[in-house]
């Protein structure tokens, strides 16, 4: 698809930068209206019309969905954390949600471990470990996407075939 390539470029340069400012922080909640912009994009590259089934075009498409882009921004912002100087305010701010856990980002960030099925991680508060440290954040990218490729096939499945 020759045409698709300087579409998405567009795409992830001019739009995916201002749907996920700083989403580090406020990534962890649904956004419908991100939903929105990102269904709306890949229905007007595509050509069709607005009543055309979402799992479809995001098949169709094989764009990252927002939620997954967010995840992995906290992560990112997670491994930043941890790695920063103690005695920095940011430091012993972020040390203290930690202490709490209890309806805050860092309770959030314990979810995106479960997902990941690296708890420990979390429980431990260091740096997610894979094979290649230097890849960690793209190997959390690969067990989102298989996880979300997943409930998208069972979306697929039980949806009318007409």
């Amino acid at each position: 698809m020759l045409c698709g390539q300087p579409i998405k470029n567009i795409y992830k340069s001019k739009l995916v930068p201002l749907m996920d400012y700083c989403s580090f922080v406020w990534g962890f909640k649904l956004y419908s209206k991100h939903d929105t912009i990102h269904n709306r994009s890949i229905k007007f590259f595509l050509g069709v019309n607005k009543y055309t089934s979402t799992p479809v075009i995001h098949g169709d498409m094989g764009w990252d969905p927002p939620l997954i882009r967010r995840k992995v921004s906290m992560l990112r912002l997670w491994k930043r954390l941890i790695c920063m100087d103690n005695t920095r305010l940011t430091k012993k701010i972020f040390l203290w949600d930690y202490s709490k856990c209890r309806n805050n980002w860092s309770h959030e960030v314990k979810k995106v471990f479960v997902d990941i099925g690296n708890s420990v991680a979390f429980q431990s508060c260091s740096l997610v470990n894979f094979e290649n440290p230097r890849h960690c954040l793209q190997g959390v990218k690969l067990k989102l996407l298989d996880k979300y490729k997943h409930r998208w096939k069972n979306d697929i499945d039980s949806q009318s075939k007409l």
